[in-house]
């Protein structure tokens, strides 16, 4: 504090100062008082400027957070953020909830990251910020098509499709290298007269497998509208493409046409979709076919290219007609490489699973219930059909009020094929049959229940017919459990029949059948040739 003169007055000094001796104290005073406040301002700055002034433990507190002193308290937190980001136990509500699924906190917080930074390396295209609206009220095809364009003229990318009702009134058309990515809950719904809710972007003059490639279409609910629209119309279409990929997509209310048409397409994927509510009239749900206008009528060129590569599988299918097929085929034409895998059908009122023209072809661990026909390979159109595997696929409870259900069926001029290891239940009619074919082996499946004979090898040649297990079918039409030939006209040749357990067996119309190790409880034997009886156990007694 700045030592001050003191002034003597009238009532504090004795006698008084005089003006002479006053003033100069007063500016001595003046000069120390303003001398002491400029030290002070240079302490205060040094004070402010000082780090070891303000030390986290330099000052003392008094709060919520447990601590005697700043960093304390700043310790105690950070302790406590980082054991919420690495807990995983559950007992706090909100952390559970904050997790959202990963074990701890830490790992969708990273999780996210590396989502945020595969957006922005994909190029993210959201339909929002285009000018789609999923309000059930907005038209929002040319919105949606904006974001399109702007992914194909950025040489591909993500759109993506927020969760909502977008009204689709003109067709969609997605190019190469993109994927249209859609939440569960994001709804394309046709809302006008056309002809599909979605295309590859082709102008119809590139052929083969060419036009378009490695385009997804994942996520999102299809619905064709077809109580709303008489035009038949289909949801998704692709055709003359390369690296085609449809997963986690529900397809509802298709109005004729099909949910999902693959035409002239090589590498093709189908995956764990829902199909539901197909309209009276239509045919099958996917449909795989050839570059022809009939089944095609968006674009060209038709030059007949076929489809390889294609896998369907994981794919729920229900309240329809036919599930997956072809109906158009041209003579000595086949598709390639198809497999058809752990499918579900239920409530069908046509053929779940209806192959015309393919080669190459696996139908496996399907389930099927309630449905008017399994698997029916059709007539083929001219030679090459063939090498089927049908195995493990399960068909119960199959309409057996229906005089013509069946459950598993290859048709004429089909060739080579392995139908093993199925389960057929509850038919009206047949369980297996082949009729008109060369070269299958039907084997180690169990049919019972059905309608018609059980097992029934109807004018083929060159089969086998082994470790089948067949009981309690021909209730309404048929002569067996197991019937080999049965027709005046076509004899079957070259039949082997071996290790089958049946309750009757009916063999009639066959040339060179070699029956032996069989368990029959009634055989039906007649109009045979040199047939071969040896080694079966038939109603209690071994053949020699």
């Amino acid at each position: 504090m700045a030592n001050i003169e003191i002034i003597r007055g009238a009532d504090n000094g004795n006698p008084p100062d005089t003006l002479r001796q006053m003033y100069p104290k007063i500016n001595r005073n003046f000069n120390k008082i303003n001398n002491e406040l400029s030290n002070t301002n240079s302490e205060l700055d040094a004070h402010k400027k000082s780090t070891a002034a303000h030390k986290a433990e330099n000052i003392t507190y008094a709060g919520l957070v447990p601590g005697d002193d700043v960093k304390e308290a700043i310790d105690n937190v950070n302790e406590r953020i980082s054991e919420i980001v690495a807990q995983s136990g559950d007992d706090i509500t909100e952390l559970v909830d904050a997790r959202g699924g990963y074990s701890v906190l830490s790992a969708r917080l990273n999780a996210s990251d590396t989502r945020l930074e595969g957006k922005a390396n994909k190029r993210w295209f959201d339909v929002l910020d285009y000018g789609a609206v999923g309000d059930g009220v907005t038209f929002s095809a040319a919105s949606i098509q904006l974001a399109l364009d702007a992914a194909e003229l950025n040489g591909g990318g993500v759109v993506f499709v927020p969760s909502g009702v977008y009204l689709i009134n003109e067709i969609l058309r997605i190019g190469s290298n993109t994927t249209l990515l859609s939440t569960a809950n994001s709804i394309f719904k046709r809302s006008a007269e056309i002809t599909a809710i979605i295309l590859n972007k082709s102008d119809g003059t590139i052929g083969g497998y060419n036009a378009n490639k490695n385009v997804v279409i994942s996520g999102g609910v299809f619905d064709g509208s077809k109580d709303e629209y008489t035009t038949a119309a289909s949801s998704i279409a692709f055709g003359h493409c390369t690296n085609i990929l449809i997963e986690n997509v529900k397809c509802i209310n298709t109005q004729i046409y099909h949910s999902i048409e693959i035409n002239a397409v090589k590498n093709g994927v189908v995956r764990n979709c829902v199909f539901d509510n197909y309209s009276a009239g239509g045919t099958e749900y996917i449909q795989i076919d050839l570059a022809l206008e009939a089944p095609f009528p968006w674009f060209g060129p038709y030059d007949s290219t076929m489809c390889y590569n294609i896998t369907i599988e994981g794919c729920l299918f229900q309240n329809g007609i036919d599930g997956i097929g072809s109906h158009s085929s041209q003579t000595n034409l086949t598709h390639n490489n198809i497999s058809i895998l752990r499918n579900t059908f239920k409530s069908m009122s046509g053929i779940c699973i209806k192959p015309l023209n393919y080669r190459d072809v696996a139908i496996s661990n399907n389930q099927v219930e309630d449905c008017f026909r399994g698997i029916e390979i059709q007539p083929a159109d001219g030679a090459g059909p063939g090498n089927y595997t049908i195995t493990n696929n399960v068909m119960t409870n199959m309409r057996y009020s229906l005089d013509q259900s069946r459950g598993i069926l290859v048709n004429a001029g089909n060739t080579h094929g392995i139908i093993s290891g199925n389960i057929v239940r509850g038919t009206g009619r047949h369980g297996i049959g082949t009729d008109g074919c060369s070269n299958f082996t039907v084997s180690n499946n169990i049919i019972e229940g059905c309608g018609g004979n059980g097992l029934w090898v109807y004018n083929s040649d060159d089969c086998i017919v082994e470790g089948n297990r067949c009981y309690n079918n021909f209730s309404k039409v048929g002569t067996g459990d197991i019937c080999i030939g049965e027709a005046v006209t076509f004899v079957c040749d070259r039949i082997l029949a071996t290790n089958n357990y049946c309750g009757r067996m009916a063999i009639s119309y066959t040339d060179k059948l070699m029956m032996t190790n069989n368990f029959i409880n009634t055989l039906s034997n007649s109009s045979n040739t040199n047939l071969q009886n040896k080694n079966n156990y038939i109603n209690g007694v071994w053949t020699p």
